[in-house]
């Protein structure tokens, strides 16, 4: 469905939620697997310990995913793990989070916590950076740590999705 509406209105924001609700559903796991012509085992295998499938398997999977737009459910991932590969983190620096903080130094902290725990792919969900000098600060932090241990961001890994 096509609507046309102001750009920058208050609908606009409403039509782009209207709009992600309503998507045609995404495929599934089994859905793949049918595609693939392999098991819905196979199919997680792959996801989780690929080298225990196959290459011509591998194959047939890598093509399904790609043709059906397949992206593996992250909480359902986590639901059945019982991990959720994620962790969250309020930083505190003086009596209340966020307030009078050095923002770039606690970047750098949170990044180098998780370097030290040996985590070397994480992710930073912050509010958009565009006008936020604060959340533009707390990234360069990261940036800066992992930096300073040889890391850097993959390509196309830092996205401003604001």
């Amino acid at each position: 469905m096509k609507l046309d509406v102001p750009a920058d209105s208050m609908l606009e924001g409403q039509l782009q939620v209207w709009q992600r609700s309503h998507r045609e559903p995404s495929a599934s796991l089994v859905d793949v697997a049918r595609r693939a012509k392999a098991s819905p085992t196979t199919v997680s295998r792959f996801f989780n310990q690929p080298d225990l499938v196959r290459p011509g398997t591998r194959q047939r999977i890598e093509r399904a995913v790609a043709e059906l737009g397949y992206l593996p459910n992250a909480a359902a991932r986590a639901l059945a793990s019982r991990r959720s590969r994620r962790v969250g983190v309020v930083d505190q620096d003086g009596g209340h989070p966020g307030v009078g903080i050095d923002n770039r130094a606690a970047g750098r902290r949170i990044a180098a916590y998780l370097l030290d725990l040996g985590h070397s792919d994480f992710g930073v969900i912050s509010a958009e950076i565009a006008q936020n000098d604060r959340a533009r600060q707390r990234l360069a932090g990261v940036r800066e740590a992992r930096e300073a241990r040889g890391g850097t961001a993959a390509p196309g890994s830092v996205e401003d999705v604001g």
